[in-house]
Parts: structure tokens; C-alpha cells; sequence
């Protein structure tokens, strides 16, 4: 997979009345949400692929006063942003580095809404196939989404 194709990866968007789950990989997708809520956004984004150009799309699809999670580790230090966006829907940007110590209460989430994380998970390996899980997950091929490794 190309650095083209890897930038317009999978931006995953909860909003927090539906708790739907949906996959952005283009400007219509975009358009397509804000369509879908009436021009309101969503309440909640959260950017886990962290592409060139998925923050923007998380910061333009979320409603004035919600919230957008960074969660996905960008490969470049700078990334393109609009500060003016952010601003004006006065929108609260969560930086997310680590879960240490949440474990418990992520199991208990994920158990509890299996559905709501179900669409983001595409891949299951085995522990013995360790090398082909990650070479899939890092070069996002065959439309990796999240990528379970059993033991």
C-alpha cells in the first residue's frame, strides 16, 4: 500500500447518542456524516488512524463544543489542522499517548459494547503468525481496521 493510499485511512467516529460507528476515507465520506446529521456533527471523534489528513477530517466532521481524541501516533510532526475550525466550534482536542492502569475498565467497556468496537476490528491472527500480523498492520494492507492477535 502506497504513502496515498495510508494518508486516507480509517478516521473512526462515535457520536455519543448512536454510538455508531463509521469509516472515513475520503472528503465525501466526510460530507456524507455531515449530511447525515443535519450539518450538526458528531459529538465525539476520534482520530485513531493518524494519516496526513484524517485529524482534519475529525476537527471538520465534529460539532461546535464536542470532542475530537487523537489517539493514532502520526508519522509526521507536523500535520495539517483548521486552527480556525477549532476555534470558532470551540472544540475540545484530547491527546491520548497511553491507557496505563485502564485496562480493567477498557475490558470492562469492550465487553460490556462488544457492538461498538465490533466494525473496527478486520483481522484476527494467531500468536504463530506474529510477523504477518504486524506486516499487515503497519503497512496498512488488505484494509486493516485493527488487528487481533490470539495466543
Amino acid at each position: 500500500m502506497g504513502k496515498e493510499e495510508k494518508d486516507t485511512a480509517h478516521v473512526a467516529v462515535f457520536p455519543c447518542k448512536d454510538r455508531r460507528v463509521v469509516a472515513v476515507e475520503d472528503a465525501e465520506a466526510a460530507e456524507e456524516i455531515l449530511r447525515s446529521t443535519g450539518q450538526r456533527g458528531v459529538d465525539c471523534a476520534f482520530d485513531c488512524a493518524a494519516g496526513e489528513d484524517t485529524t482534519g477530517q475529525a476537527i471538520q466532521i465534529t460539532r461546535s463544543a464536542g470532542r475530537v481524541a487523537l489517539t493514532g501516533i502520526h508519522s509526521m510532526a507536523f500535520v495539517p489542522m483548521d486552527g480556525s475550525a477549532m476555534r470558532r466550534k470551540e472544540l475540545t482536542i484530547f491527546n491520548v499517548r497511553r491507557s496505563n492502569h485502564e485496562t480493567e475498565e477498557a475490558l470492562e467497556l469492550l465487553n460490556a459494547h462488544a457492538d461498538w468496537f465490533s466494525p473496527l476490528l478486520t483481522h484476527t491472527r494467531e500468536v504463530g503468525q506474529i510477523g504477518e500480523a504486524f506486516a499487515i498492520a503497519s503497512q496498512y494492507s488488505e484494509d486493516v481496521g485493527k488487528m487481533i492477535v490470539r495466543p
